[in-house]
């Protein structure tokens, strides 16, 4: 560590690159979260049209789908790894933690906790995304997604109130506003700013 003692606008500089740093790593991560909102919403979407056909009892198998793409989340960090031009700092460690700790959870209460939390696992999983949204939010200084983990927020607590038949379609909806559009402007905006 260093022993010299910084000026008030040398600190503020630090934290504008640490944020800065974070923030290019969520725009080269920003397919990351274009894949999981697209998949989520197709899921949400695939559930609901099961719940309201002859194959009602399978309404859950479209999740399955999550565990491919937890692999291929897993295998795309991996081999981004050694690419990437900056060590993590604590900003983009805190966000990636962040996220293999809630998305983990959520992995586990969809597969395992369904039976006991029935109609409010959906609306428990939306709450799990919403605080993971508005982490990174914060984290990074993006108002835009701050807000768009808020809405998701209170359409969480509202779907507790609706029936299990249309809280899949909340919850595509969720995804696409929460991970599906930002994570397409992050990969728009690193296409457009390495020009």
């Amino acid at each position: 560590m260093n022993s010299k003692s910084m000026s008030p606008q040398e600190s503020l500089e630090l934290i504008g690159q640490i944020i800065e740093e974070a923030r290019c790593r969520i725009s080269e991560n920003g397919f990351l979260f274009f894949l999981w909102g697209a998949l989520l919403a197709f899921c949400g979407i695939a559930q609901f049209a099961l719940l309201h056909s002859p194959w009602k009892a399978y309404n859950y198998y479209p999740y399955l789908l999550t565990i491919p793409g937890f692999l291929y989340s897993w295998y795309y960090s991996v081999k981004r790894a050694p690419s990437r031009k900056w060590r993590a700092n604590l900003v983009a460690k805190t966000i990636s933690w962040t996220w293999t700790i809630l998305g983990s959870n959520m992995m586990f209460m969809g597969f395992f906790y369904y039976s006991i939390l029935k109609d409010a696992l959906i609306p428990t999983l939306l709450l799990l995304t919403a605080i993971g949204v508005i982490i990174t939010g914060l984290l990074i200084a993006r108002r835009s997604l701050f807000y768009s983990g808020l809405v998701v927020n209170i359409i969480a607590l509202g779907s507790y109130f609706v029936s299990l038949e249309y809280q899949p379609l909340l919850m595509a909806v969720s995804y696409i506003f929460a991970l599906l559009i930002p994570g397409w402007k992050s990969m728009r905006y690193t296409k457009y700013s390495s020009r």
